[in-house]
C-alpha cells in the first residue's frame, strides 16, 4: 500500500517536471520565431510634387518677354488661376474655387504671410529679382505643409552663376518711373546677390471721356484731369547669400 503511494506521488512530480520542460521549449522555440516589422521611411523631393499635382511655371525669359511687373500679372497669365482685386485695392488669388487662405505663397520654398491677416498681396511684389514662379495645383505634396488644398505659389529668386553678373531695367513714362537693378556673384562655393526695384507715380489721369461735375461738393467724384489720391511710392531692396555644397 505504501509502495502504491510512493509510486503515485512520483508519477505525479514527473508529470510536473516534464510538462514544465516542455512549456519551456515550447517558448524557447515562439522566442526565436518574432517577426520584426522595421521601419517605414516616407520622403519626398520638388521633383515628386509634378508627378502628383498640376503644376504651372513661368521663368525669368517669360517674365521680360511679357514684361510682368508684378507678380500677380504673372500670375494672372497662368491657366486655371484668378486674380481679384479687394476693397483694399489688393490682389487675390483663387485657384481652382479655393481662395488664398487655401493657396499659400511661398519665397524660395519658405511660407510667405502677412500677420494681421495672412493674406500676402502678390500685386506689390516686384519681378525684378525674379527667376522662376511655379504654381502647383490641386492637392500638392505634404512637402509644402498644411492649408495647400488648392495649391501652392513658389516664387524662385535669381541667383548667380559668373563670378560678376548684373542686370539694368528702366522705364520711364508721363510723371512716372519704374526701375530695376540687380548685382550678383558667384565665388566657389558661395555667391551673394542684391537687388533693388522702385516705382514712383505721380497720378493717372482721368479717361477723356469722364465730365466733372457742374456744382462740386464733398461727396462729388473726381474732379479735374488727375484721380484723386492716385499716387504710387514703392521700393524694394533685396538681398541672398548662399552656399551651395556640391
Amino acid at each position: 500500500m505504501i509502495r502504491a503511494k510512493l509510486f503515485f506521488i512520483l508519477c505525479i512530480l514527473g508529470s510536473f517536471f516534464l510538462s514544465g520542460y516542455v512549456t519551456a521549449e515550447v517558448q524557447k522555440e515562439k522566442s526565436g520565431e518574432v517577426f520584426e516589422l522595421g521601419e517605414i521611411v516616407v520622403t519626398a523631393n520638388s521633383e515628386a510634387i509634378s508627378k502628383v499635382a498640376t503644376t504651372e511655371t513661368i521663368d525669368r525669359d517669360q517674365i521680360q518677354l511679357n514684361d510682368f511687373n508684378s507678380i500677380a500679372d504673372a500670375l494672372d497669365a497662368m491657366p486655371g488661376l484668378a486674380i481679384s482685386t479687394g476693397s483694399r485695392n489688393e490682389a487675390y488669388v483663387n485657384v481652382r474655387g479655393f481662395n488664398q487662405r487655401y493657396v499659400p505663397i511661398f519665397f524660395d520654398g519658405i511660407p510667405w504671410y502677412i500677420p494681421y491677416d495672412g493674406y500676402v498681396d502678390p500685386g506689390e511684389i516686384s519681378t525684378g529679382n525674379i527667376s522662376r514662379i511655379t504654381l502647383s495645383k490641386g492637392a500638392s505634396s505634404t512637402l509644402y505643409g498644411a492649408n495647400t488644398m488648392g495649391g501652392v505659389i513658389n516664387i524662385i529668386s535669381m541667383r548667380p552663376t559668373e563670378s560678376f553678373e548684373g542686370s539694368v531695367k528702366f522705364n520711364y513714362g508721363l510723371d512716372n518711373y519704374r526701375g530695376t537693378v540687380n548685382l550678383g556673384s558667384m565665388i566657389g562655393k558661395f555667391y551673394i546677390m542684391g537687388g533693388f526695384t522702385g516705382l514712383n507715380s505721380d497720378y493717372f489721369e482721368m479717361s477723356e471721356d469722364y465730365v466733372p461735375p457742374d456744382e462740386p461738393d464733398q461727396d462729388s467724384p473726381e474732379r479735374g484731369d488727375e484721380r484723386d489720391n492716385s499716387y504710387v511710392r514703392s521700393h524694394t531692396e533685396s538681398i541672398k547669400v548662399g552656399f551651395m555644397p556640391t
